[in-house]
C-alpha cells in the first residue's frame, strides 16, 4: 500500500534503507530514522530521509511489515525557515526574522542536508566546520562566536542529534546580533548628553535665583 499508486507491488528489497530496516530488527513500539539520501521514489529524485515502525499482529507476536513514511527536506526547509508556520496559517514566520537568522542541519559527515540562506545548493556536498559541530562530536552543546562556512562572522548556537550525529545550527550575524545593543548604547549616551545639559541649565537658574540674584541685590544695596 502507498500514497502514491504507482509505488505499490515495487520490489525494495535491494534498497539500502530497506536492508538498514531489516538489520535494525525492530521490535514492537520502537521506530528507524535513516540518514539522508536521494530517493527515486514518487518520482523525486529528492534528498529525504525515512522513518520507519514495525507492523505487528494484534496478539504483538508476529511481525507482518512495516510503515515507512518518506519525508522531503524541502519541508524540513519549510519547517526550519518558517515558511511551513505562516503556510499553517501563522502570522508571523520568515517575516519578522532577522535578515541574518540562519537555521540548517548538519549530517555525522559535516555536510549541509537542509538549505542555509548562505547556500542552497550544496545540499550533501557543502562541508561545514565549526566550534559548535566539534563539541557536538563530544555531545556538548554550546553558544560561540565564529566565521561560518561562508566567512561571516557570527553568534550561533547548537543542538545535537544522536540519531545519526546530526547538529542543528542556529546562527546570526555578530553585526546584526548585536545591533540593538549598539543601539541602545547609543540612545543612551544621547540620553546621559541630554540630561546632562538639562541639569547644567537646571543648576544655573538654581544658581542665579537662590544666590546670584541675592548677592546682586545685596550688591545693588550697599551701592545705595
Amino acid at each position: 500500500a502507498a500514497t502514491n499508486a504507482d509505488e505499490v507491488g515495487k520490489d525494495e528489497s535491494d534498497d539500502a534503507y530497506f536492508r538498514d530496516i531489516m538489520g535494525a530488527n525492530l521490535s514492537y513500539g520502537t521506530a528507524y530514522i535513516s540518514d539522508v539520501f536521494v530517493s527515486y521514489h514518487f518520482g523525486t529524485p529528492d534528498p529525504v530521509f525515512l522513518v520507519a515502525a514495525p507492523i505487528f499482529s494484534i496478539d504483538q507476536k508476529n511481525k507482518l511489515g512495516y510503515i515507512v513514511i518518506q519525508i522531503s527536506l524541502d519541508e524540513i526547509n519549510k519547517i526550519l525557515s518558517g515558511e511551513k508556520t505562516e503556510e499553517l496559517g501563522a502570522i508571523s514566520g520568515v517575516r519578522g526574522r532577522r535578515s541574518t537568522f540562519d537555521t540548517y542541519l548538519i549530517n555525522e559527515n559535516n555536510l549541509l542536508i537542509t538549505a542555509s540562506i548562505y547556500e542552497n545548493e550544496g545540499l550533501l556536498r557543502q562541508r561545514v566546520n565549526s566550534s559548535l559541530i566539534d563539541a557536538c562530536r563530544s555531545k556538548m552543546e554550546t553558544i560561540d562566536t565564529y566565521s561560518n562556512f561562508h566567512g561571516v562572522r557570527v553568534l550561533g548556537a547548537s543542538m545535537c542529534l544522536p540519531v545519526h550525529n546530526w547538529t542543528l545550527v542556529t546562527e546570526i550575524s555578530e553585526n546584526e546580533a548585536f545591533l540593538i545593543i549598539n543601539n541602545l548604547r547609543k540612545n543612551a549616551l544621547i540620553f546621559i548628553i541630554v540630561f546632562s545639559i538639562v541639569l547644567v541649565s537646571l543648576s544655573i537658574l538654581f544658581l542665579y535665583y537662590l544666590i546670584i540674584k541675592n548677592v546682586l541685590l545685596l550688591r545693588g544695596g550697599v551701592q545705595i
